[in-house]
């Protein structure tokens, strides 16, 4: 990433704190994994985590068992499904974000850095007839945070060229999807908290590192 950086932070055992620019702290309490837990009980997450798993099918991505194949983008759904239930996001919503999660890296042809395979991977989609089910709204919105997910923060939500229709939806929810990705930067050993975009997935590094260890033991499969 080449975003510059106006918070700086550390970790504290359960909470981020964040210096502003101008050297303030702020604190961001963070969830730990039994908080996590609970909600999954009590709600409907793991229900709908599985219904969009069985999109998730391992011969659309060029290394399913790699850095960007199916246990990442299991780990990016439920992180997604998370921060929609988090952030109080609407059903309509939430499926955006699901969708999103699941198709977002199969145009992937390797594993280095690629800033074009957010466009493949829309193009892949649509090739194959993935989002047959969903409205055309729907489907443009996708489309928007499939292929800027991968691209410099100051390029990808200079919005612009987004149809004013769906501009505001597109810049929310771009936020919550480029967070949902980037949370899961725990797998090579690479999260910065303070590129994260929202407040919401600030209180989630400690989840997104138990769902990398521990992922079949906490959704229960």
């Amino acid at each position: 990433m080449t975003r510059i950086k106006q918070e700086q932070t550390r970790i504290a055992a359960h909470a981020v704190v964040l210096l502003r620019a101008d050297g303030r702290p702020r604190e961001v309490g963070m969830l730990q994994i039994d908080t996590i837990r609970q909600i999954l009980q009590d709600t409907t997450i793991l229900a709908e985590y599985h219904k969009y798993n069985e999109l998730i099918v391992p011969i659309l991505y060029h290394n399913p068992d790699g850095i960007h194949g199916v246990s990442h983008v299991r780990r990016t759904l439920i992180l997604a499904l998370l921060i929609a239930y988090l952030g109080e996001l609407s059903a309509q919503h939430t499926r955006i974000l699901a969708y999103a999660s699941v198709y977002h890296d199969i145009g992937r042809d390797h594993d280095g850095k690629d800033d074009d395979h957010g466009y493949v991977s829309y193009q892949k989609t649509i090739e194959q007839g993935l989002l047959y089910r969903l409205a055309d709204k729907e489907v443009r919105i996708i489309r928007e945070l499939i292929e800027r997910h991968a691209i410099d923060d100051t390029l990808a939500f200079s919005l612009t060229t987004v149809a004013e229709d769906i501009r505001d939806e597109v810049g929310l929810l771009l936020k919550y999807f480029k967070d949902s990705d980037g949370l899961d930067r725990v797998r090579i050993h690479d999260l910065d908290i303070a590129y994260l975009r929202t407040d919401i997935a600030r209180q989630l590094p400690l989840v997104a590192q138990q769902l990398l260890v521990g992922f079949s033991e906490i959704m229960g499969v």
